[in-house]
């Protein structure tokens, strides 16, 4: 009889995500946080005992929350030009919330307002970027 996981796939993607970037020669602890943060936010409302009752009731709007942040980092790692990027509004729009309602859940459920994780991921991409031409460069010689 084989055992169920009591993390689904969402929850296995993070957790390998987060265990692959520890291996990153310049992480950032931003994205480590934030990711974590999720991971602990998706365990918190899959768990039966629902060990804090009332995070559900105060932030009602996870699912579409966690839809936004994956629809700002595929932007962040997907677009080079910051006219392309979804304004917060289109944002809000997009997973179905008021721009208050994306703006303070997405602060208080991934403790960072949504431009501070585009400018992160960002920043992250540049350091690849730089990184791999040095290295480049280095092979030449």
């Amino acid at each position: 009889m084989g055992h169920r996981s009591f993390l689904n796939f969402e929850m296995e993607n993070l957790l390998n995500k987060i265990m692959q970037y520890l291996h990153d020669p310049y992480p950032s602890k931003l994205l480590l946080n934030l990711w974590s943060t999720e991971l602990l936010t998706l365990f918190l409302l899959r768990s039966q005992n629902n060990i804090f009752p009332q995070y559900r009731h105060h932030n009602r709007h996870v699912d579409a929350l966690i839809q936004a942040k994956k629809i700002v980092e595929e932007e962040a790692r997907t677009f080079d030009d910051e006219n392309l990027f979804s304004s917060e509004l289109m944002i809000a729009e997009k997973v179905g919330l008021s721009l208050y309602q994306l703006r303070t859940g997405f602060q208080r459920t991934f403790g960072m307002p949504i431009c501070r994780l585009n400018f992160e991921i960002r920043l992250q991409k540049a350091r690849h970027l730089l990184i791999n031409e040095k290295n480049r460069c280095l092979r030449r010689l």
